[in-house]
């Protein structure tokens, strides 16, 4: 089992954001069936819009017949391969991951994504290899 952090934020408006830890393979859309539920009206998001997995090359989404498609950094994708730092576009929400460590364990020590929270390949709690906290989605406060 693998679990993941996925963050996103919609690209119009800068008050919807959000991130959640999910576990893998997974769907994103509007359905309530899918780990991930993006219900904003108008926002292209299709009932059941991209799959996330993971394999031994890394993080991979599918679009799963979209109508408005998957991005993977600026490039329209049927299905490809998320690097360690990258993102990826659906509808208006960009959706990012984290760079990668070496996971701690040190028979393991594979290269592994800081968005997961347990390494793919020994299922070590990550916790212990890095810890990050993100403040740059923390609205400006106008007085």
């Amino acid at each position: 089992m693998t679990t993941l952090r996925l963050k996103w934020r919609n690209l119009r408006d800068e008050y919807d954001f959000g991130s959640q830890t999910i576990t893998l393979p997974a769907t994103i859309g509007r359905s309530r069936q899918n780990a991930v539920r993006l219900r904003r009206p108008g926002a292209g998001i299709s009932r059941q819009h991209v799959q996330i997995t993971v394999d031994e090359c890394g993080l991979r989404v599918r679009d799963l017949q979209s109508t408005n498609g998957v991005y993977v950094h600026g490039h329209q994708v049927r299905e490809g391969y998320i690097p360690s730092g990258g993102m990826f576009i659906i509808g208006e929400y960009e959706f990012t991951l984290a760079p990668s460590v070496r996971c701690a364990n040190a028979q393991c020590a594979k290269q592994v994504d800081t968005s997961l929270v347990i390494c793919p390949w020994c299922g070590r709690f990550l916790a212990d290899a890095h810890t990050d906290v993100d403040y740059s989605y923390i609205p400006e406060i106008k007085h």
